[in-house]
């Protein structure tokens, strides 16, 4: 049986068990689906995200270094490269992108120029949650949500035109090919067209309310466990 209090978030989630319970429920519904998820992953050691990847986790994963060398060489974000220290405290665990003395940089790698917040004012609640959640874990007080548009990777236009192809009712072919890459392709763009940045202060009442979420959902888990 797993041990509901081992349950730490991953500040990429914490925006989604943040919402308030509706009734007289310990979490919300949203929140009681990705702790079911986490249970069954200790149940069956297994994990979830091994069996799910999409065209945008792809991109981002696969694009994520060069969007780093991009977004250092346009910008005024210090020297650095990827992260790979996992930072854990009582309440949560998490692998930030770049960390400095007091800075976190978190990036995203938009999918397209349809996804990439270019005239957005605010950041994402999301991830502000989320770099609050890196920023508690490494000490930092300042942390930069950083939207990146890249060229999409090959497999992912390949992945498109065949979708495409599908869509239209014909066979793939290289000029299908040709006219997918071109709607994926950004490199061409000056910086200002494919960098998005977004400062974010360290609030230690967000991260407050961050742990007691926390301890909300281990409460919910031993409900599971009975």
């Amino acid at each position: 049986m797993f041990q509901p209090d081992n349950y730490k978030a991953h500040p990429s989630e914490i925006g989604s068990i943040m919402p308030t319970p509706k009734g007289d429920g310990i979490v919300s519904v949203g929140t009681a689906t990705i702790l079911q998820k986490w249970a069954k992953e200790q149940l069956y050691e297994k994990n979830e995200s091994f069996n799910v990847s999409s065209k945008y986790t792809r991109k981002g994963v696969e694009m994520e270094s060069r969007a780093i060398e991009y977004l250092i060489e346009n910008s005024n974000i210090p020297w650095g490269t990827k992260n790979e220290r996992t930072y854990e405290n009582d309440f949560m665990v998490g692998t930030p992108d770049l960390v400095f003395t007091d800075l976190i940089v978190d990036i995203k790698c938009s999918y397209s120029c349809f996804t990439f917040p270019l005239f957005d004012t605010k950041c994402s609640p999301d991830y502000i949650w989320q770099v609050q959640g890196y920023m508690e874990l490494t000490g930092a007080k300042n942390a930069i949500v950083a939207y990146i548009l890249m060229d999409a990777p090959e497999d992912v236009v390949t992945q498109e035109a065949y979708a495409l192809a599908r869509k239209e009712g014909s066979e793939l072919t290289e000029e299908l090919v040709q006219r997918t890459q071109e709607q994926l392709q950004y490199e061409h763009l000056p910086a200002n067209l494919r960098i998005k940045l977004f400062h974010i202060a360290y609030d230690p009442i967000q991260v407050e309310k961050i742990k007691n979420k926390v301890a909300d959902c281990r409460e919910y888990l031993k409900t599971l466990s009975k």
